[in-house]
This record gives C-alpha cells, structure tokens and sequence, in this order.
C-alpha cells in the first residue's frame, strides 16, 4: 500500500513534525500508522459489511421468508456494528464532500416519515432512496426501522423495496469514502494527503477532534439528555437506538473504534505517543476505554428501557463518557501540543 510506503519516506525526511525525545515516536510516524493500519482497514470493514447486506436483501426480496428475516437482523448488525466502528471519519476527510453520513448512517431515522412512504404509492427505487427522498428516510438507520418492523402484507413488498435500495446507496457510498482514502481521484489518495502533504499536527488534530466529536456526542447530547443531566427534563428522544434496541451495541463499537485507533502501530501508536508525554494520562485513558467496554458488554436491554428502569447504570456509563470527552478534549490537546478548530469538534453526530 501507498500509505506503507510513505512511513519509510518521512522518517527518513525532514518534515517530521513532533520528533521529541529518545524513545519517543515521531508523530508522522503515529499518523501514517493510524491511518493505515486502522482507518482504512475499519473502512474496508464497512465497505465489505453493507456490501454484504445489500446483496442479502436482494436475494431476500426474491424470496422472503422468516428464516431469512433472522439472518438479515445478524447480517445488519455487522453492517452496523463495522459502520460504527469507522464513523469517526464524517467528521475529517472527503465524507462531507461524498454526503456519506447523510446516505449512509444519518440518525435519527423519521419513523412517520418512512410509514408514510410506504403507505403511498411513490415508486420506491434506488433513485428515489438516493435523490428525492429525506436522510431520514434511508440509510442503516431505516434498513434497521424495515427488518425490525413486522409490516403488513400490503406493504411488506414495499418495505422490501426501502431496504433494498437503502441498502446498495450505503454499500455504494461507503465503497466511495474507501475509494477516496486509497486510491483517490485523479490517483491522489486521501491517505497520502492526510499522511504526507497536510501538516502533520493538523492531521492528528482531525483524529483528536473527531474522537472529541464523538464522546461530546454520547455524553452531552444523547445520554445526557435522555436521563435528564444535560436537559432540564430526561428525553428518550435524544437517544439514537432503532427499533433492534441495540444502542449500547452502537456504542461498542464506537469505542472499540477509537480503541483501535489509538493503538494502532503498537510502539508507534497514538497511545504510546501520550503516554511517553504522560504516562498517567495514557492510563487514565486506558482504564476508562476499559470501564466503559465493560459497563457496555453488560447491558443486555434497549438504552431507552435502561433509562426508565436502571437510571443509576446508565448514569455510570455517561459518566465514563463524559470523562473521556474532558480527557481528550482537554488533556490530550495539551499534551500534544494540537489545536482543535471549530470544525473539528462541531457538527451532527448520528
């Protein structure tokens, strides 16, 4: 890969920025590893799960069947939980440019809007999906709202037909985004650029904003409002879940995410840089991504119903997120020496 070839370049160039101490990794070092060995493999990931989906679905839609239903939730999972891992990415890069949150993974879905789509007699295409129709009303979000629906028989056919075509726009736009990373248009791949040609702080302030992004957007804006924290009053509604009720799957997978992220590169990685600036941040860091995994492996209930029945657990968890946002936003900024522009800790999670 091109990305595997650059490492070798710029540590042998004068553009590493960040070169510190003995013993310590040059960050270009750190943002070459990152990026190859976890944003695009978690983006090959995506690209392979929602494949895998829409193909499914099609030959699902050919032949329904309940047994075919149960493997469909299981294979959105995946698409879902792989999507998850990587969507850190809508925050930097070329996602904004390729709209891929808003065709891919836009939450939350509208649950009136997609009955009322289906209860007319719109044509129901990968166009209309694609073109004409709202974000809400397409992307994981609204596959998930169809399978986990138990439609009439006037309109099964037609929820068939949304998951479908939802399902070959989020393959089709995920497979872009990876496109973009690796081979680039005009062969300028964005990996090259993120690694190479951008300043080599600014790239890791794109990680650190969007990792930033992400626990600001667990915390402050979904469980901090759904328990009444964040809000005067608690609002379910804040919270992302779909129908499956695998909200804390979700979140899972977004910590397993930036867990990988941090480790990517073993000694050269993000987290090895800290901790060689400081050690106690770096543990901090690990034993809060540890608490919050284990706190999230437990939960075996929709968030919505924790939030009415164990308040207390899901406090513990928003918590845990609430921290890592000050941790990253705060410490970590500092530590490495990093500013986080507007953009890179403004903008709509889901």
């Amino acid at each position: 890969m091109r990305v595997r070839r650059l490492i070798a370049v710029l540590l042998g160039s004068s553009v590493i920025l960040g070169a510190c101490s003995s013993g310590e990794p040059p960050t270009a070092e750190v943002v070459a590893a990152l990026t190859e060995e976890a944003l695009i493999p978690m983006l090959t990931s995506a690209t392979e799960s929602t494949a895998v989906l829409a193909e499914e679905l099609e030959g699902f839609c050919s032949d329904p069947s309940p047994a075919g239903v149960e493997s469909l939730h299981a294979t959105w999972a995946e698409a879902q939980r792989s999507w998850k891992m990587v969507e850190l990415v809508i925050y930097f890069g070329p996602a904004e440019m390729l709209r891929t949150q808003s065709m891919v993974h836009y939450l939350p879905v509208s649950q009136d809007g997609i009955d009322e789509l289906l209860a007319s007699d719109t044509v129901i295409d990968v166009d209309y999906i694609e073109n004409r129709a709202a974000s809400t009303q397409r992307g994981l979000g609204a596959i998930e709202f169809v399978l986990f629906t138990d439609p009439g028989a006037d309109t099964q056919p037609r929820a068939c037909a949304l998951a479908l075509a939802a399902a070959v726009i989020a393959a089709d736009r995920t497979s872009q985004l990876e496109e973009a990373w690796v081979t680039g248009e005009d062969g300028e791949p964005y990996a090259e650029q993120f690694v190479s040609e951008m300043d080599v702080l600014d790239s890791m302030a794109e990680v650190i904003g969007a990792i930033v992004e992400t626990f600001r957007r667990l915390s402050s804006r979904e469980l901090g409002p759904a328990l009444g924290i964040t809000s005067a009053e608690p609002d379910l509604a804040t919270l992302t879940e779909g129908r499956s009720g695998a909200g804390a799957d979700a979140y899972l997978a977004q910590g397993e995410g930036i867990d990988t992220i941090l480790r990517a590169g073993g000694d050269t990685s993000l987290l090895n840089l800290i901790r060689a600036r400081s050690p106690e941040l770096a543990d901090r860091i690990e034993a809060s991504l540890t608490s919050l995994k284990d706190s999230l492996e437990a939960i075996d209930t929709p968030l919505a119903q924790m939030a009415q029945q164990s308040p207390d657990q899901l406090t513990a968890i928003y918590e845990l997120l609430a921290e890592l946002h000050v941790l990253f936003e705060a410490d970590v900024v500092s530590v490495l020496g990093i500013t986080l522009g507007f953009s890179d800790t403004d903008g709509d999670g889901g």
